[in-house]
């Protein structure tokens, strides 16, 4: 080999090795950045509510029968008319009731004359048994006949109040307010006496919304009516829409040993008939309020080997895992018990691509 190969081939290794070693002393790069979106956490006053499926129930429902019998002459209403307590809906044929009050207060009329005949009859007699012209006996008969009328009186005067009352049965009137339903009777129909049904009337304002929860609620039930009025949301099924103002009035006495269900009533005002009997809804009953809970979107909590976790932007811009515990879920976020102090930066979005130390980038959502 000549002389200049063999002198060069040396420095040509050395400058090979030379630049491996420098690749071995160059330091990684760091991982970039992780943009994340952080929420300050604070603190907040949160209802714990329950959700039942519901149904709208007439807060008072009667069936008008007749009091009397009789042809129907007239029916002064519509069906699904709104009605008052007390307006006229059917007017029942009248005439032969008004027979029967003139003969009963001419039967009266009749009796109250000879009554007046034979009390003068006996005060006659009473001042001849004085006298010593009639006897005794013959003075008590005519007292003892005005006596018998006096008592047949009496109870023709309960018959002539009767027969006023009958009369006045005719005109059959809605006994509460409410929405008229559809006919059961129509003019010109004859009917029976307390038998026969004629319409049916719901009151719907107020309004109930009956609805059940598990036994096991009702400790926190019992527990929530001491310290105040147990206030209830519902939505109608149908169209979404939603009202509150609601108050629980009624517990039953009683849980259903077939579903370990207990039934609950809450009263709404319905002026404009929002609710409507035999509607479903959803009923949110609020048994208690957290007046400083610390909720998070659940999103942001975490598996970890400590339970459950959240991430947090630490001052460094670094990731901190922070065990925590949480409590319910209410809608789209969760109660955190322990863990957390009001102003911690919680991340909400991009904890998926962290770990405990990542170099944090917080942009805004």
């Amino acid at each position: 080999m000549p002389m200049r190969y063999s002198t060069a081939l040396p420095l040509i290794l050395m400058t090979l090795l030379g630049l491996a070693a420098c690749e071995q002393a160059r330091a990684p790069a760091p991982p970039p950045p992780v943009p994340v979106v952080t929420l300050a956490v604070a603190t907040e006053a949160v209802p714990v509510a329950v959700e039942e499926v519901g149904r709208a129930e007439a807060s008072n429902s009667t069936t008008l029968l007749p009091r009397v019998g009789g042809q129907i002459l007239t029916r002064h209403f519509e069906e699904g008319q709104a009605v008052a307590a007390g307006d006229l809906l059917y007017s029942v044929d009248p005439a032969t009731f008004e027979a029967k009050l003139r003969s009963a207060e001419a039967q009266l009329a009749r009796t109250q004359a000879e009554l007046k005949f034979a009390q003068d009859e006996a005060d006659r007699y009473a001042a001849l048994e004085t006298k010593r012209t009639v006897s005794r006996s013959q003075a008590e008969q005519f007292t003892n006949a005005a006596m018998v009328l006096r008592q047949a009186i009496l109870a023709q005067e309960a018959e002539v109040e009767q027969a006023r009352l009958n009369l006045a049965y005719c005109q059959v009137h809605s006994p509460i307010p409410g929405r008229a339903g559809a006919y059961l009777a129509n003019a010109g129909a004859f009917v029976e006496a307390y038998r026969t049904p004629l319409v049916v009337v719901n009151q719907i304002d107020p309004i109930l919304i009956v609805f059940a929860l598990p036994e096991a609620r009702l400790p926190e039930v019992l527990e929530a009516l001491k310290a105040e009025r147990l206030e209830v949301t519902a939505k109608v099924t149908a169209s979404g829409e939603s009202r509150g103002g609601g108050v629980v009035h009624f517990i039953d006495n009683t849980v259903d040993p077939a579903t370990g269900m207990i039934k609950l009533k809450a009263r709404f005002d319905n002026p404009d008939a929002f609710f409507w009997p035999g509607q479903f809804v959803r009923v949110r009953l609020v048994l208690r309020t957290i007046p400083d809970a610390l909720l998070v979107p659940s999103e942001a909590v975490v598996k970890c080997p400590q339970g459950t976790c959240v991430f947090l932007a630490g001052a460094d811009a670094k990731a901190e895992l922070r065990p925590v515990k949480t409590g319910k879920n209410l809608e789209t976020r969760t109660l955190i018990l322990t863990g957390l102090q009001p102003g911690d930066a919680v991340v909400v979005e991009g904890q998926n691509k962290l770990k405990p130390a990542s170099t944090l980038k917080v942009v805004g959502r």
